[in-house]
């Protein structure tokens, strides 16, 4: 712990001597000055609807590429296709 009659000898140019006065005039984002930024129950059950419908949607469109990807073998699609019968085609 500092004495009393300690003074800093040595400091920078961004460093004051003495003490100063100066009203932070930032904007908080931390929830002081009669913001909240907690949620409220309704609203967490909201923001957790939404979650649920976007990972629904994620995992629907992920199942509809994955069935169209035909694993990379290419060229045994295009002989399928190629030897394909009418009826094939039209099933």
């Amino acid at each position: 712990m500092r004495k009393p009659n300690e003074w800093l000898s040595k400091y920078s140019d961004y460093v004051y001597k003495f003490p100063i006065d100066i009203q932070n005039t930032c904007p908080t984002l931390h929830g002081s000055g009669g913001i909240s930024t907690k949620l409220t129950n309704s609203q967490k059950l909201v923001k957790e609807t939404e979650f649920a419908e976007k990972l629904a949607d994620y995992t629907n469109t992920e199942a509809l590429y994955s069935s169209l990807v035909d694993g990379g073998s290419t060229s045994a699609e295009l002989s399928d296709i190629e030897s394909a019968t009418t009826d094939e085609m039209w099933a």
